[in-house]
């Protein structure tokens, strides 16, 4: 009865086993996804700052084009840095 036992604790040791080997990459690639949904996160915020400061400068080249348009260019360079 002994070696029924024994066999038994050996199939149930070799099955967690195979179940710890499988869960490994399991949970590994949970951290990867989450690691992923951070970056994510991280390069919209970059990309809302991007797009603010490219709108920020699109106004301020408008408003120099205009501006250019009644005034000489010396004057335009002057105005440059209150604009923006």
């Amino acid at each position: 009865m002994s070696s029924y036992s024994s066999s038994n604790t050996l199939k149930l040791l070799i099955a967690l086993l195979i179940c710890g080997f499988l869960s490994t990459p399991l949970l590994g690639q949970s951290l990867f996804i989450e690691e992923a949904e951070s970056t994510v996160v991280i390069q919209r915020d970059n990309l809302v700052r991007a797009k603010s400061e490219a709108l920020k400068d699109a106004k301020a080249q408008v408003i120099l084009q205009a501006v250019g348009r009644f005034l000489d260019f010396n004057s335009t360079v002057s105005l440059k840095p209150l604009l923006q």
